[in-house]
């Protein structure tokens, strides 16, 4: 269910505020504090990774907002500005070149190595209620590439989103 963020309007000097106005103003608090938000991981590596291809995730470290299930896909439940960020390493069996990632299938960063990469990018975006997003990773390589899962508390393998605020 989205939370919602009700507008409070203005004060005027004096003036004595509803309760319907002072349960707006808690909402408002209470959603700043528990903002809509996600984090996923792979949680093993993923071995003959294929060019391109979306990534699907294996577990979540938290989800404020039911924006993940299982798959691929996160659903911006709640309209507004989100941090993303997104951090990916894979390796290949010869020679990895370059790393791509993807954000609903537009390029976003590319980074390049000689058997091992890794390809990290934050960025803000506003997303409308019900609107989707999705990393998918290419590369250029000879041999067989495999994406690194989460391991020893490193930050391998994770896609967050997080809700900072109202788009206007």
């Amino acid at each position: 269910m989205p939370k919602t963020y009700p507008d409070i309007g203005t004060f005027t000097s004096g003036q004595i505020l509803t309760a319907a106005t002072m349960n707006d103003i808690g909402t408002n608090l209470d959603n700043f504090r528990v903002p809509p938000a996600v984090s996923l991981r792979l949680t093993s590596d993923k071995t003959s990774w294929v060019n391109n291809a979306a990534v699907s995730w294996d577990a979540e470290d938290y989800d404020t907002d039911a924006m993940w299930s299982s798959g691929s896909t996160i659903t911006f439940n709640t309209a507004g500005l989100y941090l993303v960020t997104i951090n990916i390493s894979a390796g290949a069996a010869t020679t990895l070149t370059q790393l791509f990632l993807f954000a609903n299938n537009r390029q976003m960063t590319t980074n390049g190595g000689t058997t091992f990469a890794s390809a990290n990018l934050s960025f803000v975006a506003s997303y409308a209620a019900a609107a989707t997003l999705s990393v998918n990773v290419g590369y250029v390589a000879t041999g067989a590439v495999t994406l690194s899962g989460t391991a020893d508390n490193q930050n391998r393998g994770r896609f967050t989103a997080t809700w900072i605020g109202q788009a206007s």
